[in-house]
């Protein structure tokens, strides 16, 4: 599962463009070029400054998405919102956020205790207003963590893809 997180106060961007088809090529899923595999999921943050003005998306990435979810991580507004729509992509709608018990290991428990943290770091960073390219390490670290915890490693290529676009560790 992908979750593309864009600017709703800012719209669709020609940088938002540029994300989308290192992801997902010029044809979108199952064309060339396409490194995603499984659903996606398009995140709105920062609704509480886009007001009601409508989310304006390119044809092939209102089809790309399964579902679209306003937030404002500022006013925490339509994260439960999120919660549900990610868990309809899982395949577990029935499931209620934060009502799932399961068992990890060390390793596992380990891993999301730095995932953890590696994600309360990228939103100290981004409610401080720091540059893009300094919160995204934090991004990075976090997916590498959860990918440990469920075995479905995140590819280099396509963490290469997404963040070659902010000039980190080049």
């Amino acid at each position: 599962m992908v979750l593309m997180v864009i600017d709703a106060a800012a719209g669709w961007t020609d940088a938002d463009g540029e994300i989308f088809e290192s992801l997902w090529g010029k044809e979108g899923p199952g064309g060339r070029g396409c490194l995603v595999k499984g659903p996606a999921l398009l995140v709105a943050n920062k609704s509480d400054l886009a007001g009601s003005r409508p989310l304006s998306l390119p044809l092939l990435a209102k089809e790309t998405f399964k579902a679209i979810v306003s937030t404002s991580a500022k006013t925490r507004d339509g994260l439960t919102d999120l919660d549900a729509a990610i868990l309809q992509l899982a395949g577990a709608p029935q499931l209620a956020a934060g009502g799932v018990s399961w068992s990890v290991n060390e390793r596992q428990a380990e891993a999301l205790v730095r995932a953890h943290e590696a994600l309360m770091a990228v939103v100290e960073s981004i409610e401080a207003d720091m540059p893009l390219d300094c919160w995204t390490i934090d991004l990075r670290s976090a997916l590498i963590a959860l990918g440990e915890v469920t075995g479905q490693g995140v590819g280099e290529e396509v963490l290469d893809s997404i963040f070659s676009k902010f000039c980190i560790g080049k």
